[in-house]
């Protein structure tokens, strides 16, 4: 009986584990009846803008430029496109923009020290996927990415930097699995 609530309580603590950190949601068709991925098979290029800061805080103006220019470089890591850049694009490129909703740097001594949400961190974007010749909405990723609220050195580590690289990386993935059809499972 040891043995069961000893697997129960470890299933608890890693789910808590993996879901008190947030997300990165999976790439959600603009069509609401389009259930599946968007084909971006048709695409060689994609050009990658600024996003806007929508928090009202002048401390998350950094993320605007610096959370596109890591998305670049994910992007140009996967190889599934030929031509990525920053800004003005060419024509007919798939366009990547988008809203950062929160930024909260937090405190990482706080995070260690106290836990229990205090100096938590908090990054949260909106991520539009548009065709820049039809100029309409493809496809949309939402991230909300938080540190972990019961502290340590888990949570510690857990920086918005941090959030914004592994979002990056995150939404690079799934374009690349848009564009070839694929799904990877590493």
């Amino acid at each position: 009986m040891k043995t069961n609530h000893a697997i129960l309580l470890s299933f608890v603590l890693v789910s808590t584990l993996l879901s008190a950190c947030g997300t990165v949601s999976p790439i959600k068709s603009a069509d609401e009846t389009q259930k599946t991925m968007p084909d971006l098979s048709t695409f060689t290029a994609v050009t990658v803008l600024d996003f806007e800061n929508k928090t009202n805080k002048p401390e998350a103006d950094f993320a605007t430029t610096h959370f596109a220019d890591l998305i670049v470089s994910e992007i140009k890591a996967t190889g599934a496109f030929e031509t990525v850049v920053r800004q003005a694009g060419e024509d007919g490129s798939l366009m990547i923009s988008g809203d950062i909703t929160r930024y909260k740097k937090g405190s990482g001594a706080a995070r260690l020290l106290i836990g229990f949400g205090a100096g938590s961190s908090y990054f949260d974007a909106l991520v539009n996927i548009s065709d820049s010749r039809k100029a309409n909405q493809i496809a949309e990723i939402k991230v909300d990415r938080n540190s972990w609220a019961l502290g340590g050195a888990l949570a510690a580590g857990q920086t918005v930097d941090s959030f914004m690289k592994g979002a990056a990386k995150n939404v690079a993935k799934q374009l690349a699995e848009a564009k070839t059809g694929s799904r990877n499972t590493q």
